[in-house]
C-alpha cells in the first residue's frame, strides 16, 4: 500500500511540475508594422506617405529624419513588446551608422497620406524607451501598454549623435522592428 501512495504521490508531483499551469500569452505570431511614414525636418510641408522603408537620421543635430509607424492589435492583450530583428545576410534590406539606436515614442493618429513634419502629432514627452540595434541578432525589447487598435509610434534619433538608420520591411521580414502582445 506504501509503495502504490509514493507511486500516486510521485506521479503527480511530475505531472505537476512537467505540465504547464498556464500556456504563456505572448507565445503568438509576431506582428509586424503596417506602415512606415518617414517625416522630414528639411522638407516640413512635405507628405511622403507610407513607405516601405524605414528612415531615422540627423547629423549635427540638424537634418532629422523620423519615421511614423503602426501597428494592427490583437484587442484581447494589453502589453506590447517591441525589438528590432537582424538576420544575417541581408545587407541589402539596411544600413546602421552612427549610434545605431533609436527612440521610442508613442503617438496619436495621423492620416498617412498627408502628415507632414510640421503637421505630425504631438510628440509625448516620455519615450517608452531607446532600441539598441544588435547587427547580430534581436536587440533589447521594449514593453508598453498596448494603444488599440493600432499602435502607433513615433521612431526618432535616441539623443543628438550622428545617426543615420533605414531598413526596407519586406512581406515577411527578415530585417526591422517586431511586436509582440500578452496579456
Amino acid at each position: 500500500m506504501q509503495f502504490t501512495s509514493t507511486i500516486v504521490a510521485t506521479l503527480f508531483a511530475v505531472t505537476a511540475f512537467a505540465s504547464p499551469l498556464k500556456v504563456r500569452q505572448n507565445d503568438q505570431s509576431p506582428i509586424y508594422p503596417g506602415l512606415f511614414v518617414p517625416l522630414r525636418q528639411d522638407q516640413p510641408e512635405t507628405a511622403f506617405g507610407n513607405q516601405p522603408t524605414a528612415f531615422i537620421s540627423q547629423q549635427d543635430n540638424q537634418s532629422k529624419i523620423t519615421t511614423l509607424t503602426s501597428f494592427n492589435l490583437d484587442p484581447n492583450y494589453n502589453t506590447c513588446s517591441l525589438s528590432f530583428k537582424v538576420s544575417q545576410g541581408e545587407g541589402q534590406l539596411y544600413s546602421f551608422t552612427g549610434t545605431q539606436s533609436f527612440a521610442v515614442y508613442p503617438s496619436s493618429g495621423f492620416s498617412y497620406s498627408d502628415v507632414t513634419w510640421n503637421t505630425q502629432p504631438q510628440p509625448a514627452t516620455q519615450s517608452y524607451g531607446v532600441i539598441q540595434i544588435n547587427t547580430q541578432g534581436e536587440s533589447n525589447q521594449l514593453s508598453f501598454p498596448c494603444q488599440h487598435p493600432y499602435n502607433e509610434l513615433l521612431l526618432t534619433p535616441a539623443d543628438d549623435n550622428n545617426v543615420d538608420i533605414w531598413w526596407t520591411e519586406l512581406d515577411n521580414p527578415t530585417v526591422g522592428l517586431v511586436l509582440t502582445q500578452s496579456t
